[in-house]
């Protein structure tokens, strides 16, 4: 079976995903959650859990809607038929997730326009020229460095970022946390997918090797100062929604061994931080790249 065979009938095909998707974990569920788990009223009052609540749906929200646009963009540029109905099943992914996160912000009763200019006004710079970037890349016509910069360098951010929201929200919204755990399953079979692609296409042509490695240094930059500029502009949001509800996070733990009321969102970010860049940098050097500025902090 050659590498194009693996792809079409092993873990990326669309037969597979209609069985263990739609037909497996998301069976009888709504907006990705179960029926019943509909937004609590805690997070229904003004104040600053419920001020987190929606930033961080808005920000998931605008993150998911470039992911739709870029996956249908590569579907477009993707050059054998297994990548194409991958692909195909990447753009339902990723639409729904934008669907589950938006779905849960209108539970609030924010308006659409409300919540977009909220992801607007809190989105890092850098973070949004990073989402940009990845855009017109695939606009640009360059499969492999819109690959890398979806599949691999932003829905990796998954495997630790969907960890701490899981964590984070578990004490104030069960449903929230059935949507990421949802989406974070998709996202390893994205992830795997661009892993493997990647790693197939870039050994057998070295002038898409430098065009790829020179675009992830890029990504790099912006992603680790975006971090930056979260750390310079929201972090006192986060600690005031865990100090206004003491009693519910008195067992959570985002770093392990740590109490989540004692330690400060700053240590909490710069975890996060860290165990994204030792990620990507694993990643980076299955496909056969530098891992470069990841490895710096790492």
């Amino acid at each position: 079976m050659n590498h194009t065979d693996d792809f079409r009938f092993g873990h990326f095909s669309i037969d597979r995903w209609m069985r263990t998707v739609p037909g497996g974990y998301l069976a009888d569920t709504r907006f990705g959650r179960a029926p019943a788990r509909d937004v609590p009223d805690l997070l229904l009052k003004d104040g600053a859990l419920r001020d987190v609540y929606m930033l961080d749906l808005a920000l998931f929200v605008a993150a998911e809607r470039t992911g739709v646009k870029v996956a249908a963009g590569m579907a477009r540029l993707a050059d054998d038929e297994a990548t194409v109905t991958f692909l195909a099943s990447q753009v339902l992914d990723e639409a729904r997730h934008f669907e589950a996160f938006a779905a849960r912000a209108a539970e609030l009763g924010v308006p659409p326009e409300v919540r977009d200019r909220l992801g607007l006004d809190f989105m890092p710079g850098a973070y949004r020229t990073f989402l940009d970037t990845v855009l017109a890349t695939v606009d640009d016509g360059d499969f492999e460095a819109g690959l890398i910069g979806l599949n691999v360098i932003l829905e990796g951010m998954a495997f630790p970022l969907y960890e701490y929201e899981m964590r984070y929200w578990a004490p104030f919204d069960p449903g929230l946390v059935e949507v990421v755990e949802g989406a974070f399953r998709d996202e390893c079979r994205h992830v795997g997918f661009g892993e493997k692609r990647l790693a197939h296409r870039l050994a057998r042509d070295p002038g898409a090797r430098r065009r790829v490695q020179k675009k992830v240094d890029e990504y790099a930059r912006l992603m680790r100062a975006a971090f930056d500029e979260f750390l310079a502009t929201s972090v006192a949001m986060y600690d005031a929604a865990v100090r206004e509800h003491p009693d519910l996070c008195a067992q959570v733990e985002i770093i392990p061994g740590r109490s989540l009321l004692h330690t400060s969102t700053e240590d909490q970010v710069r975890w996060l931080e860290a165990r994204i860049l030792q990620g990507h940098a694993r990643r980076l050097a299955r496909i056969g790249l530098d891992a470069g500025r990841f490895e710096a902090a790492a």
